[in-house]
């Protein structure tokens, strides 16, 4: 990356795809790539806005980005290879994560292993802490419910490898691309959709998925073809696979996967019958 304060002034987008081609070789990720560029100027009218700077400074804010540019898209990449690959997140809402990890437990041994905790839920953190020290790589564990940069902090301090966040929230997404860390983006409209990519992601969280369902992703798929998304909020194992016919990487599961009923229970073959389920429905 010591290249970026050589380079030259990029003063088109083919230059500056260029130089983030130079910066990201071996990511099959061209045309996005191209995407990222085309966009990266209503990123940086919106730095430009909040640090008071003219506009002429687009072009040397431009190239400050470009490493940064680079980062995101690598871990993205990252991030939706584990997407495609495990198909369900785990979406852990409940009062509290007293029971944690034989929840999470419960949900490995029926097959799911990308793992969503909310910020609504009390000891969002220590639960965090506590999953990677006693699964460590058999689960993904993400935090969501993501509104403020500062949670992004706190929530990477505590292990998790990816942040979610209910809308568009534009520090949210900065913070994550200054850590290194894969952002979900929620968004439910075209403009909200839009607004997300804006913001330097193709992961996008549908939510509340059950307003619109899998015809309203099928709808959002025509105009955004690059967005990856992952619908959430009314996603079961009744209906996951019409989401994922419509063009979901992903679906994320809350209630009907972990009922706090089973959880305050502590009825783990509950929830691990219902992970299979689920896993079989796909």
């Amino acid at each position: 990356m010591g290249r970026v304060g050589k380079t030259a002034e990029h003063h088109t987008t083919a230059e500056f795809v260029a130089f983030l081609d130079a910066l990201v070789v071996g990511h099959d990720r061209g045309t996005e790539i191209h995407f990222i560029a085309d966009n990266l100027s209503a990123y940086n009218t919106r730095l430009v806005s909040q640090s008071g700077r003219s506009s002429e400074c687009d072009v040397e804010l431009q190239r400050q980005q470009a490493p940064r540019v680079a980062a995101v898209i690598a871990v993205d990449q990252w991030l939706l290879n584990e997407f495609v690959s495990r198909r369900i997140i785990a979406i852990l809402r409940i009062h509290s994560y007293e029971r944690i990890v034989p929840s999470a437990q419960a949900l490995t041994s029926g097959g799911v292993s990308v793992i969503e905790l909310t910020l609504t839920s009390r000891g969002s953190s220590d639960a965090l802490s506590k999953l990677r020290e006693t699964l460590g790589t058999k689960v993904v564990i993400g935090v969501g419910t993501v509104l403020q940069a500062a949670e992004v902090n706190d929530a990477v301090s505590a292990g998790a490898q990816f942040v979610v966040s209910p809308g568009v929230r534009i520090a949210v997404a900065i913070r994550c691309a200054e850590l290194g860390v894969p952002f979900v983006c929620g968004a439910f409209s075209p403009i909200e959709v839009a607004d997300a990519l804006d913001a330097g992601t193709t992961l996008i969280k549908i939510f509340p998925a059950r307003l619109g369902g899998p015809k309203h992703l099928k709808d959002l798929a025509g105009p955004f073809p690059l967005a990856r998304f992952i619908p959430t909020g009314g996603v079961s194992a009744q209906n996951a696979k019409a989401y994922l016919a419509a063009g979901a990487i992903a679906v994320g599961m809350g209630t009907s996967l972990v009922p706090a009923s089973a959880v305050e229970a502590s009825d783990w073959p509950r929830i691990e019958a219902a992970a299979r389920q689920a896993i079989a429905a796909i």
